[in-house]
Formats: C-alpha cells, sequence, structure tokens
C-alpha cells in the first residue's frame, strides 16, 4: 500500500492539472462540449442512484434519493446550471443496480452513476471516472456466532457478494485458479446479503462494510450480532462513472469535487453520512474517517485501483 504522504503528493499534482484543465471550460460556454451541448438541449441531467447502498445512495421512503455520493452529485448538479447557463435544468433519477450501473451508463440513459462505484484501471478502459470521492476495501462478514475469518475457512460454504461488484470479479478469479473452494452466490444488494445471512441461506458476505452496517441499522438489527473481519483485499478508490466519450461532464464533475474538496465540504459531507445520526432515518453508522479516507477527502485524486 502506498503511503499517505505518497497518496497526497500524487493527489496535489491530480488537482492542479485538473484544475487547469477544467478553467478553460467554465470560462468559454460559447464552445461547450458536445456531451454538455447535449445536455443543455435535454434540459436535464440524469442521475444513477442505488435503490439501497446507504450512506452512500439510496432512495427515502418517499421515494427521494439521499446519500453521500447523491449530495455531491446535486452540487454538480448547480454547477451544471450556472455553467450552461441554465437555471432551470432539471434533476432527473434513475434506479440502478451494481449489476445494471454499466449498461445504463454506456448506453446513456444515465448521464452520472452516483452510488459506490470504485474505479479500477479494467473499468476505466471503458468508461470515464471523476476525481476520487472515497475508498472501500470489502471485508467478511458473518454471524457472530460463526465469525469466520478468512476465505479459507469458507471451503464448501456458501460466500455472498454483491452481483457486479469488483469483489465478484476477485472472487470468480480465484474461483477458476482453485484458491476458493467456497461456493459464490450473488446477491443484488447488502441487504439481500443481510436477510441471507439471516435466514441461514448464506454463511458469509464479502463486500462494502459501511452499507452493511447501514443496512443493519435500517432493520433495527444489532451490529454486536455479525462479525466483520478485515481481508487482503485492495483498497479502492470510489468515484463517479459516466460515459468515456463525456470529457465535458467529467471536467464539471473534476472542478466541482476540487473546489467542495478545498473548501472542506467533502469532509463536512463525511461527517453528516458517517458520523452523525441520518436525518429521517434516525440511525447512526458512527464510522470515524481511517487515513486513506482522510487522504481522499482533502485530496482527491484521479489514480484508479490495479
Amino acid at each position: 500500500m502506498r503511503s499517505i504522504k505518497t497518496l497526497v503528493s500524487y493527489g496535489c499534482i491530480a488537482l492542479m492539472t485538473a484544475a487547469a484543465c477544467c478553467a478553460p471550460l467554465l470560462a468559454a460556454d460559447k464552445a461547450l462540449p458536445n456531451d454538455l451541448q447535449d445536455i443543455a438541449a435535454r434540459g436535464e441531467i440524469v442521475i444513477g442512484v442505488r435503490e439501497s447502498a446507504l450512506p452512500f445512495s439510496f432512495l427515502e421512503t418517499d421515494g427521494s434519493a439521499a446519500g453521500y455520493t447523491i449530495a455531491i452529485c446535486q452540487k454538480i448538479a448547480e454547477q451544471l446550471r450556472h455553467t450552461l447557463n441554465r437555471p432551470d435544468l432539471r434533476v432527473r433519477y434513475n434506479h440502478t443496480m451494481a449489476v445494471t450501473r454499466a449498461l445504463l451508463v454506456r448506453e446513456n440513459v444515465i448521464d452520472m452513476d452516483c452510488g459506490a462505484t470504485s474505479h479500477t484501471a479494467s473499468r476505466e478502459k471503458l468508461f470515464g471516472f471523476s476525481l476520487s470521492i472515497g475508498i472501500e476495501q470489502a471485508q467478511l462478514v458473518s454471524l457472530a456466532g460463526s465469525a469466520y475469518k478468512s476465505l479459507d475457512e469458507l471451503a464448501g460454504k456458501r460466500l455472498l457478494v454483491t452481483d457486479g461488484s469488483t469483489t465478484h470479479d476477485l472472487l470468480k478469479a480465484k474461483k477458476v485458479s482453485g484458491s476458493l473452494k467456497a461456493e459464490i452466490v450473488p446477491v443484488r444488494t447488502a441487504a439481500r446479503a443481510y436477510y441471507s445471512l439471516k435466514d441461514n441461506k448464506g454463511d458469509a458476505y464479502i463486500g462494502n462494510p459501511e452499507m452493511f452496517r447501514g443496512e443493519l441499522l435500517m432493520r433495527s438489527a444489532k451490529i454486536a450480532d455479525f462479525a466483520f473481519h478485515p481481508l487482503e483485499t485492495p483498497i479502492e478508490p470510489l468515484a463517479i462513472m459516466l460515459h468515456k466519450n463525456h470529457t465535458g461532464l467529467k471536467s464539471v464533475i473534476d472542478q466541482t469535487i476540487i473546489d467542495m474538496a478545498n473548501a472542506g465540504e467533502l469532509r463536512a459531507l463525511y461527517q453528516t453520512w458517517f458520523e452523525q445520526p441520518i436525518t429521517r432515518r434516525g440511525i447512526n453508522l458512527g464510522a470515524a474517517p481511517g487515513p486513506e479516507w482522510q487522504s481522499v477527502l482533502a485530496v482527491p485524486h484521479a489514480r484508479p485501483a490495479d
């Protein structure tokens, strides 16, 4: 793992480069890129929101979109109204899942995937990604009475994983190589994983620990009833995914993220969604940011995971 000092140094270079690229675009609205012209002509920006990926991206009980990533994308929409000189620019939300988000971005059904998507080198070949807005490292979750601590302990067991995630790809590769002896059981969301574990339809789950804790709290389940164990899995930056050809939109997104980081808004948003009671939900993840999160919140970078 690279040191925090290295990450910050790399991030500073990325910020200066991105700022230099973005400035001409924001200053010269007479020569808007084609993708921004299309958004202006439509009069709306379409944001992909996950049905259940609290605290990043989820639907409230009244159907409205909320979450850490959604708040960032709403800020981007505000900047677009200014950049396009369209104060009436509408925001429309389209429901996504981990397994459908890539298709929806590729087919231009959504302009921005505002969920919890890992920025990896393989995905970067096909899609555009914003500067980083967070980090993810999968953990192994099981009932406290089982408390599995490694994948080796799951030989012959049912291992749940979110369909369409990078962790799913990692497990499939391990299965092919013969290093994983567990049965891989794809699920649509962390919520499905929770019910599967509770109903004894799975033995363990590997995925985003913040999301899983969020699902537990939303369902009034006890976090103490589950065991969470870190694994030697990659630390992956989280970013907003968009169409690879939408370079104009990417410039606006990156500049907004830079401005939010410099103003301390990213850190404030983290506090709102990860460290304080979540409005209208009455739950609190109580998750202080670790060193990697702190680095990204202060200096977002453009580096994908391997």
